[in-house]
């Protein structure tokens, strides 16, 4: 029997969902499908590495309901190998604030509920829940704020999953703008791809067979960065997940961690650099996988349902937004 990938998520992380299941057939593994409204209807479980996913989205009972779930995992550690506990890690807004003062980011965010006098402009408004990039240009002093911050509310966005976030230039005066990305499984980091740009956010590619060929794939062979990632991946208390960062002065900048990536990298070009670089991750990450993988006892589905008892204890106990370490469960 193959290898299983369980990958949970809510009904709004569908379409990665379906992207999950055909990237895993790259890495030589079966994936299964599970959204956290599902939970209580099933009764077996198949052994392997289980992804708990898209935690921004999630309601508290969805988060409640996750946290019984890892807890039964828990119990037969040879059957299964879990990732962010549902709790135990921080969302976008929280991330963003202790790397700034943990002195790893260079820029601040701020909700509108706290924004304060010093804010260091040029800014741009953000979702705390979308993985779309940017809501606005650069607004370079508070009333360019003010105005788009006004528009947006007539038009109807949520003030409470609004982000005011300093803008980093991080084209270190070369005009143009890189953006990395690796991911986290456990114990290890991986490159994804490098992205070249003369736009800021970094929303379509420069057509340059350095930028995206040979730097790509230098960066995927040589993962320069591994440390300092898997220090900001701590901080967030994920231990699955992928990292948007650019680099200022040797010291990484970092955009978002997102807990419900693609399982490996999307990006392509045409160039040969850009193959290579695509072929060179891919087994890097199928070698990565693997192992984890292999760790999984084999042998057949475990047969239980998550009692509502449970379930109910986890919401009367409150779910703390930020706790001080995360629990591993895959150590």
């Amino acid at each position: 029997m193959r290898p299983v990938i369980v990958h949970i998520a809510t009904q709004r992380g569908i379409t990665s969902l379906r992207n999950t299941k055909r990237r895993g057939q790259y890495l030589g593994a079966n994936v299964v499908t599970v959204q956290y409204e599902h939970i209580l209807d099933r009764d077996e479980w198949p052994r392997g590495v289980y992804l708990f996913t898209d935690m921004e989205r999630a309601t508290p009972w969805q988060r409640a309901l996750a946290s019984s779930l890892w807890d039964r995992l828990a119990d037969d550690r040879g059957a299964f190998r879990a990732f962010n506990h549902p709790v135990h890690h921080l969302r976008r807004y929280e991330l963003l604030r202790a790397l700034f003062e943990s002195g790893t980011n260079g820029f601040n965010a701020y909700r509108l509920s706290e924004l304060p006098a010093q804010v260091r402009y040029p800014v741009f408004v953000r979702y705390v829940d979308r993985h779309v990039g940017p809501s606005t240009d650069l607004l370079h002093n508070e009333q360019e704020l003010e105005r788009a911050l006004a528009a947006m509310l007539v038009e109807g966005h949520d003030p409470d999953r609004l982000i005011v976030v300093e803008f980093q230039d991080t084209s270190n005066g070369t005009s143009i703008f890189r953006k990395y990305a690796a991911f986290r499984l456990g114990d290890r980091v991986y490159t994804g791809h490098m992205m070249a740009s003369t736009d800021w956010s970094v929303k379509r590619e420069i057509n340059d067979r350095v930028l995206v060929g040979t730097e790509d794939l230098e960066f995927v062979k040589t993962n320069p960065h591994a440390d300092q990632v898997m220090q900001a991946f701590k901080v967030a208390g994920l231990t699955w997940g992928r990292i948007d960062y650019g680099v200022q002065d040797g010291r990484i900048q970092v955009w978002e961690i997102n807990d419900n990536p693609k399982l490996g990298s999307n990006i392509f070009n045409r160039t040969m650099g850009r193959r290579v670089a695509r072929r060179v991750s891919r087994a890097i990450r199928r070698a990565i996988w693997k192992d984890e993988l292999d760790q999984v006892l084999p042998g057949p589905a475990l047969h239980f349902k998550i009692d509502p008892s449970d379930f109910a204890d986890h919401l009367r106990l409150g779910l703390p937004a930020a706790p001080a370490a995360p629990l591993r469960l895959e150590s």
